[in-house]
């Protein structure tokens, strides 16, 4: 997104980037990946519609300990922010997004829901997506406006 804006988001939410990826990758069970896996298909071809809460449903349910676990996918939290009863990523992204990429976003944050359930059980795990709007005005000089707003 760009470290400018990265940057203020930390100072204002006094959160930091947090990447997990290669030496501290996150785990989930084969059976939180297929759901995801059936989550994202349903999605893609349009048999099932987007619903937040059936889905934290789905992948943060029946977590029992001792499952064979694999890793989830890497992801890097914008902003993370860790607290006594939950954790928020906070995702900040342009407003037009790469063609396809909305699908490998939705699966990652799954995959991060789901991990991060598995390692903090008693928190609210949630995710956020900040859309950056950029306005540009033509008058006397160039000038940039940021808009921001969360969704």
């Amino acid at each position: 997104m760009g470290t400018g804006f990265e940057n203020i988001a930390h100072v204002l939410s006094r959160g930091y980037k947090k990447s997990f990826a290669r030496g501290f990758r996150l785990k989930i069970s084969s059976v939180q990946s297929a759901r995801i896996s059936a989550i994202t298909v349903g999605l893609a071809s349009g048999a099932i519609r987007p619903n937040r809460v059936e889905e934290d449903k789905l992948i943060m349910s029946d977590i029992k300990a001792g499952e064979p676990l694999q890793d989830a996918l890497e992801f890097t939290a914008d902003v993370y922010l860790e607290s006594a009863d939950a954790v928020e990523c906070i995702e900040l992204k342009s407003v037009r997004p790469n063609k396809g990429e909305g699908r490998g976003e939705k699966e990652k944050i799954l995959h991060g829901k789901a991990a991060l359930k598995r390692l903090h059980s008693k928190k609210t795990i949630s995710f956020l997506l900040v859309f950056r709007l950029i306005r540009r005005h033509r008058r006397r000089q160039n000038t940039t406006r940021v808009d921001s707003f969360v969704t």
